[in-house]
């Protein structure tokens, strides 16, 4: 029997594509107001072809036409950011891609499928809230791209993560090779899975920062290990953290507050304020959805620092539009 190249039921939305390109073309000839308008206009005529098809596609549910119309709330940031280093903001893509297929909670052929209709459902509406401002599509050292960008993903992220299964099929290789999945009885439960990929995100941004990822490298903290790892010698480990964010443009500054370490090996405390951050907007944007994983990749990175240590630690983040505020404490 004859394959198909694409499912049947994919052609209403592959046609409410092609509608929303047009209409996209179109609305560039307004002004921003007028292409705020018909972004309403344009969702909804969408609606019926786009949600249709998408409730026919594996794996989704009967959400899918609220998934497909939901914009994000957050303001948009409304000062200057730095440009990121592109090897950095790579990193911290790719951090968050390999954690989840390494957890295995989901085919990463869907996932790479529901992170695309993630984006382009949203891009538009997110455009309108910049403009005049254009923002570079593809180029990860944009601010403003890599803010909707990492959104997306984590939006993505926090969608699968909820209804993760433990075994399933998943395409790989040029052509399309099935084979079964099973994640590993570590996991095997969906309310551990916030937690792990937290942390392998963090694992995989130090070990990047320390040893140095594809061509680039960075002026990481030194590993510490046993007696080695006193509280004020993890501090200057934190500092060269955030001092390598700020370096790769990440944020405007990041500076460590109101530092009260033990002599005693009681509980150590500080606090982080970052300026600027490239994720500014996505995090209230993930806030906004209640999203149970969050992208504060420095806090990851220095939460990874910490176990490495042989520290246990917790933190709380505050996020706002401008300013992103941690408390730690540590022993």
């Amino acid at each position: 029997m004859a394959h198909r190249i694409f499912p049947l039921g994919w052609i209403p939305w592959l046609l409410g594509c092609w509608v929303e390109e047009l209409s996209a073309r179109f609305s560039r000839r307004g002004t921003w107001r007028d292409r705020a308008a018909m972004e309403v206009a344009r969702r909804k005529a969408l609606f019926g072809a786009g949600a249709a098809a998408l409730g026919s596609l594996p794996g989704r549910k009967a959400d899918a036409r609220q998934d497909w119309m939901r914009v994000s709330t957050p303001e948009p940031v409304r000062f200057p950011r730095r440009r990121l280093v592109e090897a950095f903001a790579v990193l911290l893509m790719r951090a968050g891609y390999e954690s989840v297929d390494e957890l295995d909670f989901v085919p990463m052929d869907e996932f790479q499928k529901e992170f695309w209709l993630q984006r382009r459902s949203e891009q538009e509406a997110y455009l309108n809230q910049y403009a005049p401002l254009r923002m570079e599509v593809g180029q990860l050292g944009d601010p403003l791209y890599f803010d909707y960008i990492c959104y997306s993903q984590w939006q993505t992220i926090d969608r699968q993560i909820r209804k993760g299964r433990a075994v399933f099929q998943e395409k790989e290789g040029v052509e399309g090779e099935v084979k079964t999945v099973l994640r590993d009885a570590r996991w095997r439960d969906n309310a551990s899975l916030p937690l792990a990929l937290h942390q392998k995100v963090g694992d995989k941004i130090l070990r990047g920062i320390q040893e140095g990822f594809r061509d680039a490298t960075f002026d990481g903290p030194a590993v510490l290990e046993g007696d080695a790892a006193r509280p004020e010698d993890v501090m200057v480990g934190v500092k060269k953290i955030l001092k390598v964010f700020v370096d790769n443009g990440f944020c405007l500054q990041s500076r460590v507050e109101d530092v009260v370490l033990s002599t005693a090996g009681d509980e150590n405390q500080f606090k982080v304020r970052t300026e600027g951050a490239a994720n500014a907007w996505a995090i209230q944007a993930l806030q906004s959805h209640n999203a149970k994983v969050m992208n504060h990749y420095d806090a990851l990175t220095i939460d990874a620092y910490m176990r490495q240590c042989g520290k246990k630690a917790d933190y709380t983040v505050s996020p706002g539009s401008g300013t992103l505020h941690e408390a730690w404490r540590f022993v």
